[in-house]
């Protein structure tokens, strides 16, 4: 019987988090779901967790790739499921949510994406926060972000091969271009009001590292979109979509929270996010005294594997 759900996990050296990773599909309330790993040749303990969990996972390899997306391709070539999830090693669902992201498919005939909330969590499991996204936006997808983090998402297979799966020729912002293709046209998406997955802040994610790569990948990804624009134009359009994305956020009621983290509360998890977020005269001054942001330094090597998200400077 064919899967109702493919959850494709790459990995990279994210053995510690692997055996959440895998108890979080195992333990969904639907049956049919196919869970498919890509390792990336780890040389931590990943290939013991694999091996334990051999009999419960429809496929898995450890073998050297190149990269996230190349390993996400491979994954898709074997996932039979009416729908895909994308859940990298160090993340992992909320219970029982796979249901509900089936009845939301169910329901709408038409969609092609369903997407949740999502939960940051440290490296412990302890909540950072919750993630509370806004409405889709393919306007303002195409210069400013997606918005959408991918361990709360899941796509319908027919669409997502219909556009040509995941592209291995970015490292940086392979959901990002793949979004774009995929919602092209005018697509129809759904919105769960509830937390579906949990994303792992830590020293080894992306977010916060290799800025000059996600920086070029930026411009080559905007010049694709706007080939006949200069980049004073796309500069433009980008600060205009913008302030679209902030009044999404003001009507979906998700602003005063955004604010709030990027000025208050990011500044204890300084070193987890690259920076001590949002800064302001005087105010900032004195929560510097109040609150210390925390004074350890981000890693600054990429783990392109390791996060699952859209980086962007404005995305709270």
């Amino acid at each position: 019987m064919a899967a109702t759900f493919s959850i494709l996990t790459p990995n990279f050296n994210q053995g510690r988090f692997l055996d959440r990773n895998i108890q979080s599909v195992r333990q969904q309330d639907v049956p049919n779901v196919e869970h498919i790993i890509i390792d990336g040749g780890s040389k931590d303990q990943s290939v013991d967790v694999l091996k334990r969990h051999s009999s419960h996972l429809a496929h898995w390899v450890s073998e050297p790739d190149h990269g996230q997306a190349d390993a996400l391709c491979k994954a898709l070539k074997h996932a039979t499921g009416d729908y895909v999830g994308w859940l990298n090693a160090d993340e992992f669902y909320e219970p029982n949510v796979l249901s509900h992201v089936r009845d939301a498919f169910a329901a709408n005939s038409d969609t092609v994406l369903v997407y949740g909330d999502v939960r940051r969590v440290d490296a412990q499991g302890e909540q950072i926060r919750i993630n509370r996204q806004w409405r889709f936006d393919f306007d303002v997808c195409r210069i400013q972000t997606p918005i959408i983090i991918n361990c709360g998402a899941f796509f319908r297979r027919d669409r997502l091969l219909e556009v040509g799966g995941f592209d291995s020729t970015w490292q940086y912002l392979m959901d990002w271009e793949m979004y774009i293709r995929f919602m092209r046209g005018g697509q129809k998406w759904t919105k769960l009001r509830r937390v579906v997955g949990n994303f792992t802040m830590h020293e080894r994610s992306k977010t916060a590292t290799a800025q000059p790569g996600f920086e070029a990948e930026i411009h080559r990804l905007q010049h694709r979109e706007f080939p006949d624009w200069t980049q004073e134009q796309i500069d433009a359009h980008k600060k205009r979509q913008h302030q679209r994305m902030v009044s999404h956020m003001m009507l979906d009621g998700v602003l005063f929270e955004k604010a709030w983290f990027k000025l208050v509360k990011q500044r204890q998890y300084a070193h987890l996010f690259g920076d001590s977020g949002a800064r302001l005269p005087v105010i900032s001054r004195m929560l510097d005294i109040v609150i210390p942001a925390s004074n350890r330094k981000p890693a600054r090597q990429p783990a392109i594997r390791s996060a699952g998200e859209v980086t962007s400077t404005t995305t709270a």
